[in-house]
């Protein structure tokens, strides 16, 4: 039986002139299960007090801890896939 996806995306560096390249990332979530991952994730937020959008630009020693549950979280979740495009812009 086919499988019903959720998929986020947002892209990093568009505007930035420093560089030639962006990137465009993608989440994959089933949606079954993406209640369970967002209860999970905002009780995060909640033990850290953290009311905030995560930008891992701006991470910090206050937050580490938090920013550190959140890559395992994704990381150990069977249930994320998570796909990157890197690119130049210059072409």
């Amino acid at each position: 039986m086919d499988e019903t996806y959720n998929i986020y995306c947002d892209e990093s560096r568009v505007e930035n002139i420093k560089s030639n390249k962006m990137t465009i990332g993608a989440l994959f979530i089933p949606r079954p299960k993406k209640k369970k991952i967002v209860r999970d994730i905002k009780a995060m937020f909640k033990d850290f007090n953290f009311a905030y959008e995560l930008k891992w630009s701006k991470t910090g020693d206050k937050y580490f801890n938090l920013y550190k549950n959140i890559i395992d979280y994704f990381t150990e979740n069977k249930n994320m896939q998570f796909r990157i495009i890197i690119v130049d812009k210059s072409k």
